[in-house]
């Protein structure tokens, strides 16, 4: 008797410093579990651990742990969600979702999440970020695989579904090499995502710059492209093979605004594959430095002053000789367009081709098309609003072009730091240098090195991870793995720990 009641008395103080565990997490909520599969326990420190179960909360601070063949869902209060694969020891360390004070700050202590970031990676892309024992991971708006790797990933790449290379469906084609003021780029789905330096640009994309804002484009053929304020560019039809940056194509549209563009390798060796649409006209390029603007503006073009009838004298007064007419003078006149193109060439030579007809624009020269004129012409000045530009010309502004596109061919799957980009973007840091990462991009921190490497082929355990993305976990796939167990060792049980 003496030995129960000792029993039930320690059953009950463990039962309260649960609850007491409990009711904090309760008090302190941050997000909480949507599914649970074998053993999960969550943890504060100098506290008792608890059973995560579906519906519990989840507070700031608590040490999130699976067992070997459990797994959970969890989800946070902006919307951010994230599964948890077996062996992973996880917790959300900073959490704040008032606007204006949006952050989130997690750590990866082991094991792997596959997660898709909330509106806190939205709206404020630079204040989330996963920590690693190793490597940092900035967090912008994004849906990410972040694995911890020993020797279990190498094992996995060696099964049938770990050799299934992943390709990415649209590669990238550009990165922002700086970026000042508010940026988007807007794809076939119609969702902006806010850009910041590093971000990957696609194809058939649309980038907009807000007021009193610029970004620098970097291409992969190290053209560089910087977008004025109020600017709305599509990448048309912007292709390049993926060894032979000089090949492709390069066409863009320019929607409103201004463009300050230098063309890079490709527009060397093969000019005409280069092109820069806009609604009225075609501006062509000659291994080009280039401003180009679409916009309502007064703007003057030079007139000839007519000349005097033939044989006509002028007199200088009542008795005196009549001298002879003066040769006609160059002047110039005032003319105003709603949707005009110009064409200031500052480096090589271009052309404006509109109606039909084709004006070279020669360096030092600016050139207009007004759609009421009927005909492209050179101006007799610089335009204020050209020459008054602020944001940087391309030519002024560094890019690592090696950094921003370098890929290194791995067979052996290291230990370390795996990171897989799905959608959006994320950065990977060690202590000395982050590599940006867009859709479909992989990068690896290796154990004891301190610089990161984006890496090709995108590993088949990351990308096709038998443990659902959040956003997939439904019921019928979640009681699905639990009958299958994925993952789980010879031996192992749902129990254990």
């Amino acid at each position: 008797m003496k030995n129960m009641n000792k029993q039930i008395g320690s059953a009950l103080a463990v039962a309260l410093l649960l609850g007491g565990s409990f009711a904090q997490a309760q008090q302190h909520s941050v997000g909480q579990a949507e599914f649970v599969h074998g053993v999960t326990v969550a943890q504060q420190p100098g506290q008792a651990p608890r059973f995560l179960a579906k519906g519990d909360p989840l507070a700031q601070g608590d040490v999130v742990n699976t067992g070997s063949r459990g797994f959970a869902v969890l989800s946070l209060k902006d919307g951010s969600k994230m599964t948890l694969r077996p062996n992973t020891s996880f917790a959300v360390e900073k959490f704040a979702h008032g606007a204006g004070e949006e952050s989130l700050a997690m750590r990866l202590f082991r094991g792997g999440m596959r997660a898709i970031s909330g509106l806190i990676g939205k709206r404020n892309p630079a204040g989330s970020q996963l920590s690693t024992p190793t490597a940092t991971i900035g967090i912008r708006g994004t849906e990410f695989d972040a694995r911890i790797c020993t020797g279990d990933c190498q094992r996995e790449a060696q099964t049938t579904r770990g050799m299934k290379p992943v390709r990415a469906p649209d590669p990238t084609v550009a990165r922002i090499a700086l970026v000042q003021g508010a940026a988007t780029a807007t794809g076939t789905d119609g969702v902006p995502r806010i850009l910041t330096s590093g971000a990957a640009l696609y194809n058939g994309e649309s980038v907009r710059t807000g007021r009193n804002a610029y970004a620098v484009l970097a291409f992969r053929d190290r053209s560089k492209v910087t977008l004025t304020s109020d600017t709305n560019l599509k990448l048309e039809n912007v292709r390049f093979e993926p060894r032979q940056p000089d090949q492709g194509s390069f066409v863009v549209r320019l929607l409103g605004g201004g463009i300050r563009a230098l063309t890079g390798l490709l527009g060397k060796r093969d000019p005409r594959a280069v092109r820069f649409n806009t609604a009225v006209a075609t501006i062509g390029i000659r291994g080009t430095g280039v401003d180009i603007y679409e916009h309502q503006h007064c703007f003057e073009v030079p007139a000839d002053v007519p000349k005097p009838a033939a044989g006509a004298k002028q007199s200088s007064g009542k008795g005196k000789k009549a001298e002879p007419a003066p040769p006609p003078v160059k002047a110039a006149r005032q003319e105003c367009a709603d949707n005009a193109v110009f064409a200031s060439t500052w480096d090589g030579a271009a052309t404006i081709e509109a109606a039909g007809k084709e004006q070279p624009v020669e360096k030092d020269q600016t050139g207009v098309f007004n759609p009421k004129r009927g005909a492209p012409e050179l101006l007799a000045a610089l335009p204020d609003f050209i020459r008054d530009e602020t944001a940087p010309r391309p030519d002024k502004v560094e890019a690592d072009f090696d950094g921003m596109f370098e890929v290194k061919k791995v067979e052996d799957y290291a230990p370390g730091t795996y990171l897989g980009t799905r959608s959006g973007h994320t950065q990977l840091c060690g202590s000395a240098g982050c590599v940006d990462l867009g859709a479909w991009e992989t990068g690896l921190l290796a154990d004891g090195s301190d610089r990161p490497v984006r890496i090709e082929p995108n590993p088949g355990f990351l990308y096709n991870d038998p443990y659902p993305t959040p956003d997939e976990a439904d019921e019928r796939t979640l009681r699905l793995i639990e009958l299958v167990s994925p993952g789980g060792e010879p031996g192992t049980g749902i129990c254990t720990p």
